[in-house]
């Protein structure tokens, strides 16, 4: 799908450029919103990781210079909150379980990180929480949800499988019906690649509203270090360069 530049952007009636304006401020005040629940996370233990990397993540946090102009009207359309998980956050959760209030991804041995390292090296992933559910967790006094969910990259993995597979139907799906409700940024410095985006048809909606990493498995890599913690990094997949244009 191709971005709105400054000549179709001009081309917009008046109604069309006022509504583009007000999305880039709605994700430019989701992006501050989250800045705001990470003050509240780390104003204690609840998340495990220490406060300079979430200060690093949220000072590098990008500003927004354009959306997919379809994108956007889908959106608006549903009215949801879709949550930004940033490269190095998804990172944060590329590891096992090492802290209290902690659990294993819920599909235990089945679990990604287990079944794709073919030399019998995986372990299980720790559960993902996005920013918003972890403030969520602080309001209840660190009650962790009943159900157990998935690790980042058995998330990664469902979404995957749940948007292609709506794409290899060749069907839409209703308008009212979101498979994903998060995204990754794209084409911006420390994030990723407009090429490890999900592909999807640019004609009919399949049920995401904002572009999603592709899995790729021979993109990871198995890394341990000094102190014998193991994790994951992503050093496949590659950066892009610095003076590129934001892209959701």
């Amino acid at each position: 799908m191709e971005l709105p530049n400054n000549s179709n952007i001009n081309n917009l009636n008046l109604t069309e450029k006022i509504f583009f304006e007000q999305q880039k401020n709605n994700i430019n005040n989701a992006i501050d919103r989250e800045k705001q629940l990470y003050n509240i996370i780390t104003s204690d233990s609840i998340h495990p990781c220490n406060n300079s990397l979430f200060k690093d993540i949220y000072e590098q946090q990008p500003s927004i210079n354009s959306i997919p102009l379809k994108q956007l009207i889908n959106s608006h359309k549903k009215h949801v909150k879709i949550n930004v998980i940033l490269r190095k956050y998804s990172e944060s959760y590329m590891r096992p379980k090492r802290f209290p209030n902690e659990r294993d991804c819920v599909n235990g041995k089945l679990c990604v990180i287990v079944t794709m390292n073919k030399i019998g090296k995986g372990w299980i992933g720790v559960e993902f929480f996005t920013i918003e559910q972890l403030a969520e967790i602080k309001r209840k006094n660190g009650n962790l949800p009943i159900k157990r969910g998935p690790c980042v990259i058995c998330k990664r993995v469902r979404d995957n499988e749940n948007v292609l597979s709506v794409v290899c139907n060749g069907k839409s799906v209703n308008d009212n019906f979101i498979l994903v409700n998060s995204t990754e940024i794209f084409n911006v410095e420390n994030e990723y690649l407009n090429e490890d985006k999900v592909p999807i048809p640019n004609d009919h909606y399949v049920g995401i509203l904002f572009p999603i990493v592709l899995h790729q498995i021979h993109k990871y890599r198995y890394k341990e270090n000094h102190l014998g913690e193991k994790y994951l990094t992503q050093e496949g997949y590659e950066y892009p360069n610095k003076n590129k244009n934001t892209n959701f």
